[in-house]
């Protein structure tokens, strides 16, 4: 199982309650207070037993067990977090965590079924979570059929595009089967919205791989792009038009390919790839492509290299790659200025994911007539 990466979100305490005076008020708060500065020093038995004494002043303090059974989860002590989990679902603590570190506890504890329970229970609560379709997801990894993880982590960029971890599970996904395309789609978009330094070093290693291996994809002796399986079968009145976006974006990566006269998996770099990936956007909208296939990473990619950023860009989406090539082209004083130029215009045009503006893969999900699709 992969473990929650736990963003701590500090639960605002009411220690509102007409049993208690003043100085008992503040004098649990200081307790808690107290009480968090040692969990960030990992020391958890001694943060249990100050939530304890700052439950004895409020005792139906939701926000305080929820932190004590943090504590027990981050100590790895799963048995007691759940019993503390329980009691709080128990009591409707109104908190989307709560479900994923109870879900994740009942796994560690190998009782996966009853983990998915209650991932699917804080679904139905908690509908725009992207953190509980990622852990449902994880809790397949391994232990059933991928599919079925992916059809989660899926679920999760639809319901809340804002979430990174959804994007980052669906690139490794998909680097690893047939249809490529898929995974350098979602792997750059997490690196558009993530903040978490290591998993987007693992990300831009990925992407660019990803790339390799499609663009240099070996086939007996010769070498050919492949970011799909799927094949089409047309019959008579079958029109270059109706062709799903896969087949289209393999068709216009093969051409990207082939204008950029790269022929040798020697020349592989971040300046060619770049070539071939503005190559690619340029055939995308020259064949209007677009009009038929919205895509919210294509229209950022135009709007990069009408505004002389996309080289830039490129080398930052890469950088962790190929980390010498990136030492040597920012070494120049001219590109010193133009990676800043990229860095003010990222600032100035963020990814903002959201339910009216996201991708995913399914999107493009539709029925065409007189196709029949094969994948092999």
């Amino acid at each position: 199982m992969i473990g929650l990466k736990f963003v701590k979100i500090f639960l605002v305490i009411l220690f509102v309650s007409t049993s208690l005076m003043a100085d008992d008020l503040e004098k649990a708060k200081a307790i808690y207070d107290k009480a968090l500065s040692e969990v960030d020093k990992k020391n958890y038995d001694e943060a249990i037993n100050l939530f304890d004494k700052a439950l004895k002043i409020s005792p139906d303090n939701l926000s305080l067990l929820y932190e004590k059974g943090f504590a027990y989860y981050l100590k790895r002590d799963f048995k007691t977090a759940i019993v503390i989990f329980k009691d709080l679902l128990i009591k409707n603590i109104q908190e989307p965590n709560c479900y994923i570190l109870l879900g994740n506890s009942l796994d560690y504890e190998d009782h996966l079924d009853s983990a998915r329970i209650v991932y699917n229970l804080g679904i139905s609560k908690f509908p725009s979570n992207g953190a509980l379709y990622y852990q449902l997801g994880n809790s397949y990894v391994g232990r059933g059929p991928m599919a079925d993880a992916s059809a989660q982590w899926e679920l999760g960029v639809q319901n809340d595009p804002g979430y990174p971890n959804n994007y980052f599970q669906l690139a490794k996904y998909y680097s690893k089967i047939a249809d490529k395309l898929w995974s350098v789609i979602y792997g750059e978009l997490f690196l558009n919205i993530s903040d978490n330094a290591e998993r987007s070093k693992e990300m831009s290693n990925l992407l660019y791989n990803t790339y390799k291996e499609a663009l240099f994809y070996k086939k007996d002796t010769t070498v050919s792009v492949k970011f799909t399986n799927i094949n089409i079968v047309y019959n008579k009145d079958s029109v270059k038009r109706d062709l799903p976006f896969a087949v289209n974006y393999q068709n216009t990566m093969v051409t990207a390919f082939e204008e950029s006269k790269i022929s040798d998996i020697d020349q592989y770099s971040i300046e060619s790839l770049t070539e071939i990936r503005k190559e690619f956007i340029d055939t995308w909208f020259l064949n209007k492509l677009d009009k038929k296939f919205t895509n919210i990473l294509f229209d950022k990619h135009k709007k990069m290299i009408e505004d002389s950023v996309f080289l830039a860009y490129n080398y930052w989406l890469f950088r962790e790659a190929n980390p010498d090539e990136f030492k040597k082209w920012i070494s120049k004083k001219e590109n010193i200025i133009a990676f800043k130029k990229f860095n003010n215009w990222f600032v100035d045009n963020p990814e903002n994911m959201s339910m009216g503006h996201f991708f995913t893969r399914f999107m493009y999900d539709y029925m065409i007539n007189n196709l029949e699709f094969k994948n092999k």
